[in-house]
């Protein structure tokens, strides 16, 4: 979490933050070697993936979608409503963004904010998502 704060928040050369995005998802993957049923670990370690990999070509954000998609899912068994519903929250942004053709789907993408807002109905950003 610390790793995505800074990068996103406090850093603004893009390398730079691509370099503490990296840092934060290989502390994830480190923490889920001790411990794999974390729900939070997951959720961060994708997070950051998701974020290192979003300035990158396209084929790389694609080729780490998998792997993003499978953490937050992984997130969502173990605390689905860890930082009010955001797995569910984000594979429905995932859903709703992609096309189709690329594993997109707007009915499981209302799904997931559905999901979202039923783990955590007072989180703002499940109305606002």
């Amino acid at each position: 979490m610390s790793a995505y704060y800074v990068g996103l928040r406090i850093e603004k050369n893009k390398d730079e933050k691509r370099k503490y995005f990296d840092q934060g998802y290989q502390a994830g993957l480190s923490s889920l070697k001790v411990t794999p049923e974390c729900g939070r670990c997951h959720f961060w370690t994708a997070i950051n993936l998701a974020l290192r990999s979003e300035d990158s070509r396209a084929q790389a954000f694609l080729g780490a979608l998998g792997e993003i998609r499978d953490h937050l899912k992984e997130s969502m068994k173990y605390e689905p409503a860890y930082a009010g519903g955001g797995a569910h929250r984000l594979l429905g942004i995932i859903d709703m963004k992609m096309p189709g053709i690329l594993g997109g789907s707007d009915e499981r993408a209302k799904a997931h904010f559905e999901s979202a807002i039923s783990e955590s109905p007072d989180e703002p950003l499940n109305i606002c998502s």
